[in-house]
């Protein structure tokens, strides 16, 4: 049996996209049948940004410019909610890392610490409770100012700013 190629188009855009090889008829000899969305006419010769297009017509190929990409969508704004978990994990990284610092895994593992008979871990730990305290009564403080529209929403760097700074560790 015969092959002939057959050239495909996008079955929307009408944009040449492939070749295949078809098989004769097997009743009919010498005659071949194109599959849907082909013809067994070659598109011409494609020049550097442009494309060959099958017309509306079926009956030839027409070269067009490529089109440019559409413009990216932009990501959606973060939801008040999604805004508010940021700066929150923001803040807790923040007391994380100063406990770290100063040895602990993270706050929540030097809190522990707030009953122990070792003064020098007790006084850590209490120095580290009032910081914290502080921090989130200062943040819940801008939280509900945004809330109130009494000042604008407030990006992480600018809350950073304003919270309470860390604590001197104590010398005991």
């Amino acid at each position: 049996m015969q092959t002939r190629t057959a050239y495909h188009w996008h079955p929307d855009s009408r944009v040449f996209v492939a070749t295949s090889q078809e098989l004769e008829s097997p009743e009919e000899p010498g005659v071949f049948y194109p599959p849907g969305d082909a013809t067994f006419d070659p598109p011409p010769t494609v020049p550097a940004g442009q494309r060959a297009v099958r017309n509306d017509g079926n009956t030839a190929w027409v070269l067009e410019p490529i089109p440019d990409p559409p413009a990216p969508t932009p990501p959606p704004e973060p939801t008040a909610e999604q805004r508010q978990a940021a700066l929150d994990r923001a803040i807790q990284r923040r007391l994380d890392d100063q406990a770290r610092a100063w040895g602990y895994e993270g706050l929540d593992r030097a809190a522990t610490y707030a009953a122990s008979t070792v003064a020098k871990w007790q006084a850590e730990a209490q120095a580290l409770i009032a910081w914290r305290d502080a921090t989130w009564q200062a943040a819940y403080a801008v939280q509900q100012a945004v809330l109130a529209n009494t000042r604008p929403i407030t990006t992480e760097a600018q809350l950073m700013t304003e919270l309470p700074a860390a604590p001197v560790r104590p010398n005991t």
